[in-house]
């Protein structure tokens, strides 16, 4: 799958199972390495990188735990732990890709910026110039969260080539894979079949925030932008998209057959 990235635009957005270890909600470093390593080679190909990280709540929520065990008012003030949590899990991106010779800035955005400041302008100018913006919603200033629907907004905005939507599951499933084993995974959806307003009794696709980030991923892809939903847990996530079965790709009927998951 590398091999098909040259001289693009790729928008990842990697979400907090991916980043964080979903039971000690430690980041993952390792794994945060690996995904320098690829970027790395992504850009040695002419493509420009622009990341989207969740983790910034569940990284607060492990160093309250961790300092103030007992302080149960901030475990339960989102707020609170992104303002607590966000700058740690940045720091930790930027400074395992400076390991490996990347160079990144670190921003936190909300949506409002896209339209009212020139957020989009700057994050092109760091991708144009060899640096990797890391991204996360600027959690403490806002009351909403949805830092998928941030990224597919910057995602249109600035005409990327490719969205690539990081979740804890191979892509889209029948039913929640979690809790039937029978649900079949897809390898394709073609967007023109699909109610973007989905909901509970509409359909069986995906829970716990799939539903989300498939309407994200559907609003990219109506603007004509290549776009997957894919396995982001294990080490080396952009490579094993090659891997069959472990990715679900958004296309529409006027699509001509891409190859991915064939």
């Amino acid at each position: 799958m590398e091999q098909t990235f040259k001289n693009e635009l790729i928008v990842l957005k990697f979400g907090t199972t991916s980043v964080c270890d979903k039971n000690t909600m430690k980041i993952k470093e390792k794994w945060i390495k690996s995904v320098g390593e690829e970027v790395k080679k992504l850009k040695e190909k002419g493509n420009k990188v622009i990341i989207f990280t969740s983790g910034g709540l569940a990284t607060g929520r492990r160093e309250t735990i961790e300092i103030q065990p007992d302080n149960h008012e901030i475990y339960q003030n989102k707020r609170a732990l992104g303002a607590i949590g966000l700058s740690k899990l940045l720091y930790k991106w930027q400074e395992n890709f400076s390991r490996i010779g990347l160079l990144t800035a670190t921003l936190t955005i909300r949506e409002e910026d896209i339209d009212t400041t020139a957020i989009c302008d700057l994050i092109m100018e760091l991708a144009e110039n060899e640096v990797v913006p890391i991204i996360n919603e600027n959690i403490p200033l806002q009351k909403d969260f949805n830092n998928d629907e941030l990224a597919s907004k910057i995602c249109k905005k600035i005409g990327a080539s490719k969205f690539i939507l990081f979740t804890d599951t191979d892509g889209i499933f029948t039913d929640n894979p979690k809790t039937n084993p029978q649900a079949g995974q897809l390898e394709t959806i073609n967007i023109d079949d699909i109610d973007i307003n989905l909901t509970e009794n509409k359909s069986g696709l995906g829970s716990g925030g799939m539903r989300e980030k498939l309407n994200s991923a559907i609003k990219v892809k109506t603007d004509g932008i290549d776009t997957i939903i894919a396995n982001g847990v294990n080490l080396f996530p952009i490579s094993n998209l090659g891997i069959r079965g472990k990715h679900t790709v958004l296309e529409k009927k006027t699509d001509e057959n891409n190859g991915y998951g064939k």
